[in-house]
């Protein structure tokens, strides 16, 4: 009988291999649907999949493998950084031809062809969609991190924790502006989001738009839901951030300590009757940046915007030594603000936000630069 062979896609590596249909289901898996040819892949499947046996690990990172080819690739795609394989369609570039392949099928084709049984997710790899559903139905998290209580469902999401949070280590840098950040996920989206200016996510109720989903989720909650669980126990405050909220209490019990620059430009928005935040962190500027820095007051307007104000001290413009700082550290200190300031300024101008600067010299025109900026 004159045997039937077709090319089969290799889930691991991507790549295409020609295999008789009778013999590939030669050996199968007691476990699972897998089956193959050779009973040596058989025995290989169950280390690595169902016994979860990760005996080779890499001399460089904590990452362990169930192989020693998969070992060498890991070396050769993250430590060697060796990418000969070239996207035809884009810059992209990989180790593997195999790369290349799941890359297009998943970038430029736009084939999701592996759909979850429990939702409408769907994705490129079968291995994305089994992370998916242990992550997201079945909520196992057994990547657990060794320095805090941070756990996860895969372990390359562990190493970018362990990365980003313990080790700080920034080698992704944009092309564009000074934004750095632990890994390319990050980069790609600062790109579309500040660069690009995509945004996919849209509000239903108004011209609200985001390039993150949680920023239009967040929105909604606060602008036409007006949600506010945050509530004063000794006024009648309420707000839909902490961070608001937080400041609110310091004021409201009489513990602010902040300047009396900063007191002026409360009492004129108070004046105004305007909602607003005090040294606080807007969700938006984090999630582009990757950094958690703080706006003097970002003020909530009546019409649902934002309006951002900052003001800048001496130690804005100049290396100020505070509190028996030496001369190196506050030149270190001034040149770090200089960054952030410079982030501030374009992240509002490059997500159309309207931003006042006040500098000490015009402190004594607070309440009338407030006024004009504002109304």
């Amino acid at each position: 009988m004159k045997m039937i062979s077709l090319f089969n896609t290799n889930a691991n590596t991507g790549l295409r291999q020609k295999t008789c249909i009778q013999c590939r289901a030669r050996f199968k898996c007691d476990k699972c649907e897998y089956s193959c040819s050779v009973n040596s892949k058989l025995q290989r499947h169950i280390k690595a999949v169902h016994d979860n046996i990760k005996d080779h690990k890499c001399p460089n990172c904590e990452m362990l493998f169930s192989e020693n080819s998969h070992l060498q690739q890991h070396i050769k795609a993250v430590h060697d950084k060796i990418k000969n394989y070239k996207c035809p369609k884009c810059d992209f570039s990989c180790f593997s031809n195999g790369g290349i392949n799941i890359h297009i099928k998943a970038v430029h084709d736009k084939i999701k062809d592996h759909k979850c049984p429990n939702c409408e997710y769907s994705c490129s790899e079968n291995g994305t969609l089994k992370i998916h559903i242990k992550q997201v139905h079945d909520k196992i998290k057994d990547h657990k991190c060794d320095k805090c209580d941070f756990s996860c469902s895969a372990n390359s999401t562990l190493q970018s924790h362990i990365k980003q949070v313990h080790d700080k280590i920034k080698d992704h840098k944009c092309q564009n502006c000074e934004y750095v950040c632990s890994n390319n996920s990050l980069l790609n989206q600062h790109i579309k989001a500040v660069h690009l200016k995509i945004k996919n996510y849209k509000c239903p109720n108004c011209d609200f738009s985001s390039y993150f989903n949680l920023n239009i989720q967040n929105h909604i909650k606060a602008v036409h839901l007006k949600i506010k669980n945050y509530k004063c126990l000794k006024c009648d405050f309420s707000c839909f951030s902490n961070g608001g909220f937080q400041s609110h209490i310091k004021i409201c019990t009489g513990e602010f300590n902040g300047s009396y620059a900063e007191k002026a430009c409360m009492d004129t928005l108070n004046t105004l009757e305007l909602k607003y935040e005090y040294n606080s962190m807007d969700t938006e500027f984090n999630e582009q940046y990757n950094k958690k820095l703080r706006f003097d007051f970002i003020v909530n307007m009546p019409d649902g915007q934002k309006k951002y104000i900052e003001l800048n001290g001496q130690q804005h413009y100049m290396s100020v030594q505070f509190g028996g700082m030496s001369q190196e550290q506050a030149m270190l200190s001034y040149a770090k603000q200089i960054k952030h300031d410079a982030l501030k300024s374009e992240f509002c101008k490059l997500n159309n936000k309207e931003f006042l600067v006040i500098g000490y010299t015009e402190f004594s025109k607070i309440d009338e630069l407030v006024r004009n900026f504002l109304l």
